[in-house]
């Protein structure tokens, strides 16, 4: 079972070290045997996503245990200009520490059993990227 709280640590952690995410999500897909996706879009991320692969992979190890860490089946990465996206931030704004689970839904074509929103909000124009 995803352990909540070190998602919101981990989201906590991630806008301190980077700045502002755009979406930080955990998506349960129909047919997936409770494995999830982390999904994450940031202005940050879309400059070198191999970076931005390694460094939310680094954060995941340091929080998670062996076992949580076998409940992620991907880290997903979404480009600001994702259509998806955009949609998914214009009917859903989640941010502050709320976490909004949405049940049965889609995204990007994909039908999802599960989501639970930890971040999402469209990227203001002051984001600021900082370096990996």
């Amino acid at each position: 079972m995803i352990n909540r709280k070190k998602f919101e640590q981990i989201r906590k952690d991630i806008i301190a070290d980077r700045g502002q995410l755009s979406l930080f999500a955990l998506f349960l897909l129909e047919g997936a045997e409770d494995q999830w996706d982390l999904v994450v879009a940031a202005p940050w991320l879309d400059a070198d996503q191999t970076a931005a692969l390694r460094y939310l992979s680094k954060k995941l190890t340091m929080r998670l245990s062996k076992r949580e860490l076998l409940e992620i089946a991907r880290i997903v990465l979404i480009e600001q200009n994702d259509p998806s996206l955009k949609k998914l931030l214009r009917d859903t704004i989640v941010e502050g520490g709320e976490v909004r689970e949405i049940e049965n839904s889609e995204f990007a074509g994909l039908a999802l059993r599960r989501a639970l929103i930890l971040e999402a909000k469209p990227a203001s124009a002051a984001a600021t990227r900082r370096a990996s």
